[in-house]
């Protein structure tokens, strides 16, 4: 660690404000990721392009990520540090976290890592040369290095949960011991799934608090939802707030940062809380949008690449949300397991949008948002392909799904509805509407309901969308 090193990542911070980390602190961790001053000087120079820095929120999100970080990978002593694999059942571990608060320092690491390394500090480069011949996951790679080669004192305990791929638990397994891990694997169909998966979970929460030698009791599962319940008011707030039509959204990347801490574990949640909250109070006041530009919906907007959204804004297009979070209320009276259950697995279901006290209102918002937004990715595909290749586009894969969007068709004029459970599928409505009928009907309805159900049940969401709308040539657009 050089001294140019440190006065580099003085400035970095001195960008962000009130960070509470210290320039030595954060040198360490860009020395044990082998990154110079020169790499952290040009991260600090794009900082700004990359992230709507002029929000007081957002400087305190990054913040504590990087707090969250540099205290995670620097903890040793009494407590132990418990790696969490991501995707984790949120308000179990917020749960979990309270009773073990004394012994235990719940992190995910391996994510915080990743967006340190790759979305701050702009570095592409493989974590080893192994990993140059080997198709797999990055988290978990990131995972297997801090289990290998961590920069302090060794993680105590890694809690793995296989909801998206077995990978995941297997990295655990192989590098931290069967005495120092805990695994949950949980179904991936079977008309029973929730149920099973609450279960395990439960299981899972025992086995974690013999390890740790403490116990959940009802005041903490009392915390974990309560702490959860804020998260989540809050996530609403801002989707509500930055799909506002005549508003400027937030910058891709930043706004994909405010939804991924529903990805993350903070040793202190007050402080990624109150930055998400300070968010939502500023963007009420957000100025007015730029005549003339386009919005998108992504899959998941890749922020671990920032270079990509900063290339989208530059050509008149804004990347507005991400539908990757996008998922259908849980039941009534579930417990905190079953609760965990179905925020683990990302149970999104249309089939709630059938309800006959709804169907009008759901009609009416995908009327609307189908008619603001049509015109929007014809212009839009135009800037990213160029306009006459699209004219000379001979096998028509193009032009016969651009076509649709410009026609239009849908006459409904009437709003859209202001609910929270309309702005979160109001953009998805647009992808599923937008080629499938010009009429309002409720067979039309049904038929775009259960191609939601379709796309969102579906393992790999990404490919799902490609194949139902064959936008191949336009795949960017929808599921970056």
């Amino acid at each position: 660690m050089t001294d140019a090193l440190v006065r580099a990542c003085g400035g970095f911070l001195d960008m962000l404000g009130g960070c509470a980390v210290p320039a030595e602190g954060l040198a360490r961790l860009a020395d044990y990721f082998e990154l110079d001053s020169r790499r952290v000087a040009a991260a600090a120079a794009a900082l700004e392009e990359n992230h709507d820095l002029g929000y007081g929120g957002v400087l305190r999100l990054l913040a504590a990520c990087l707090e969250e970080l540099c205290g995670a990978l620097s903890c040793c002593g009494v407590r132990r540090l418990v790696e969490v694999s991501v995707p984790a059942p949120l308000p179990l571990v917020m749960a979990l976290q309270r009773s073990a608060a004394s012994r235990a320092r719940f992190s995910t690491a391996a994510l915080l890592a990743e967006i340190f390394l790759r979305g701050l500090m702009l570095d592409s480069r493989p974590l080893d040369g192994r990993s140059c011949g080997v198709r797999r996951c990055g988290l978990n790679r990131m995972r297997e290095r801090l289990l290998t080669a961590p920069p302090a004192g060794d993680i105590a305990m890694t809690l793995q949960f296989g909801s998206l791929c077995d990978e995941c638990v297997k990295t655990g397994e192989g590098f931290a011991g069967k005495e120092k891990c805990v695994s949950c694997t949980l179904p991936r169909s079977g008309a029973q799934r929730e149920a099973l998966s609450a279960e395990l979970l439960r299981l899972t929460a025992r086995a974690a608090c013999e390890r740790l030698g403490v116990r959940l009791g009802e005041a903490d599962i009392e915390h974990g939802l309560a702490l959860y319940g804020r998260l989540m008011r809050v996530q609403a707030r801002l989707a509500l707030l930055n799909a506002r039509a005549k508003r400027r959204p937030l910058c891709g990347n930043s706004f994909a940062l405010a939804q991924t801490v529903q990805l993350c574990c903070f040793d202190d949640w007050e402080a990624p809380l109150s930055a998400l909250e300070t968010l939502a109070g500023e963007l009420e006041g957000a100025p007015a949008a730029g005549e003339g530009r386009v919005r998108v919906y992504c899959f998941y907007t890749p922020f671990l690449r920032p270079g990509i959204d900063a290339r989208f804004r530059a050509n008149g297009v804004d990347l507005l949300g991400n539908a990757a979070f996008l998922s259908a209320p849980p039941g009534a009276g579930e417990d905190i397991y079953g609760l965990s259950a179905h925020v683990l697995l990302g149970v999104p279901d249309g089939r709630f949008l059938l309800r006959p006290a709804h169907g009008q209102r759901r009609a009416a918002a995908a009327a609307h948002t189908a008619r603001a937004l049509r015109p929007g990715l014809l212009r839009a595909g135009e800037r990213l392909l160029g306009r006459d290749r699209l004219a000379n586009d001979t096998t028509g894969t193009g032009r016969r799904h651009l076509r649709p969007a410009a026609r239009g068709g849908i006459k409904d004029r009437a709003k859209a509805p202001a609910g929270t459970a309309g702005a979160f599928l109001r953009p998805f409505y647009f992808f599923i509407r937008s080629w499938n009928s010009s009429t309002e009907s409720s067979p039309a309805l049904a038929r775009s309901s259960r191609r939601l159900a379709k796309v969102t049940h579906s393992r790999n969401s990404c490919s799902a969308l490609v194949r139902l709308f064959r936008l191949r040539r336009l795949r960017a657009l929808c599921v970056l």
